[in-house]
């Protein structure tokens, strides 16, 4: 563990009985896989010692791309609370996000645990004492033989049923804590919630054995608040999708008050097949850029998503070009893969001089976006407030293609937008060209 000092006043989710004060960072756990301190919140009943994980320091799995790990750690806490109950203690200790010294990340509570007693050991192969069960046999560093034994109670049990309602893919025996009064805290959650089997632990002592009664209702009252109560904390916690291009943490790290001076504002409007109640919707973007300098040195800001669902072509027309009076746009672009001829037609016959440019997709809708997300990676895109059902589309596309119902229209349009903005400009700079007299 590595000393400091840094002093951060800790602003948090709103949990009951999450501590408020300034959070100060005295040590560092070494070594972890993804960036790990110690320090405690002063409150007017004294000090609370905690442990601060910051999302600039998550590290996250090959199989967990995109998670954001200080939200599934928050997330688990939540489903703990609701699997336990008024039956028993809630086996995670209270955890919030919380932004402190080096970013917005998770806060918990510091669990001490009783160095007498030891709910997951090795001993000697075959010899399981009393009160523990066998899960595994094998060797050592130095090639002995040993088995993995955990001990049979109700508390560890627990975890292990939670850790099947989480998915949990980091169950090892330092993640498990001894209580001096018999509880035991389950800690480390945040590659938990895999879409898809992720179950890895070492709790694998009660296998092909049912649940209890208690269990039955712990597991039912988790599905019964998921569906309700809090299914849209749930949501907003863990919406980040496997492989997704932008994430909901790097989106907040992006939002801004107001656009500096901009050197272009372009609209881009990805426009639907169809005109009619069932038709996707008509993306429409607004953003603007500086264009000053090196590529390199160019930022963009997105100032609206001004789309419309079930329009008619005329009506998506107009109010992509309200949207151009709106900013004193430079340039209305539009992908013409499926109009064709038409878009412009229906554009000019409200305005027949808008500056416009057709453009047609020649890559999937991932290739697209990734030279997009990388502008965001850079630090080069940021967005007014008030674009979320932007950015609830822009989590949801991945590079295996977009998770959500329908169509991402508006992460079309953004895409357009920010490519004709910066990324074709920037490539056209980095490629000199012969100059002609024609």
């Amino acid at each position: 563990m590595t000393t400091g000092g840094d002093v951060h006043g800790v602003t948090s989710s709103a949990h009951d009985g999450v501590p408020q004060g300034e959070l100060v960072l005295d040590g560092r756990v070494m070594p972890a896989s993804n960036a790990t301190f110690v320090g405690s919140i002063g409150t007017g009943d004294g000090e609370v010692r905690v442990v601060y994980k910051p999302v600039a320091g998550e590290r996250p799995l090959w199989d967990f791309p995109g998670a954001v790990l200080a939200q599934r750690e928050v997330a688990a806490y939540l489903v703990g609370a609701a699997f336990a109950g008024d039956d028993f203690r809630n086996p995670v200790p209270l955890t919030w996000l919380a932004d402190g010294p080096h970013g917005p990340g998770m806060v918990q509570t510091w669990q001490e645990p009783d160095e007498d007693q030891e709910a997951v050991t090795l001993v000697p192969a075959g010899a399981v004492p009393g009160g523990m069960l066998h899960v595994f046999d094998g060797y050592d560093a130095a090639d002995r033989p040993i088995s993995l034994v955990h001990e049979d109670t109700d508390a560890l049990r627990r975890i292990a049923v939670l850790d099947v309602v989480l998915n949990n893919a980091d169950r090892k025996g330092g993640h498990v804590l001894e209580a001096g009064d018999g509880h035991r805290w389950a800690i480390d959650h945040g590659i938990a919630f895999h879409a898809e089997p992720k179950l890895r632990t070492v709790l694998w002592g009660w296998t092909g054995q049912p649940l209890t009664a208690q269990e039955c209702a712990a597991v039912t009252r988790v599905r019964d608040v998921a569906q309700g109560e809090l299914a849209g904390t749930l949501a907003e916690l863990l919406d980040d999708r496997e492989g997704a291009f932008w994430s909901t943490a790097m989106l907040e790290d992006c939002r801004i008050d107001g656009p500096p001076p901009l050197s272009r504002i372009v609209v881009a409007v990805d426009p639907p097949v169809t005109g009619h109640a069932g038709s996707d919707e008509c993306g429409i973007v607004v953003a603007g850029a500086v264009t000053e300098g090196a590529p390199g040195e160019w930022r963009a800001v997105v100032l609206e998503d001004a789309s419309v669902k079930a329009a008619k072509p005329i009506d998506w027309a107009r109010a992509a070009l309200d949207a151009m009076e709106r900013y004193g746009a430079d340039r209305l672009v539009a992908e013409v893969n499926q109009g064709g001829d038409l878009v412009e037609t229906v554009i000019r016959q409200i305005d027949p001089l808008v500056p416009y440019r057709g453009v047609r997709a020649a890559k999937g809708k991932s290739a697209r976006a990734e030279p997009v997300a990388a502008l965001y990676e850079q630090g080069r895109v940021s967005h007014l407030r008030g674009l979320g059902d932007l950015e609830d589309q822009m989590c949801l596309l991945t590079v295996q293609g977009f998770e959500g119902k329908g169509s991402p229209d508006r992460v079309d349009a953004l895409v357009w937008a920010l490519t004709d903005l910066v990324v074709e400009p920037g490539a056209k700079w980095r490629r000199p060209q012969v100059r002609t007299l024609l």
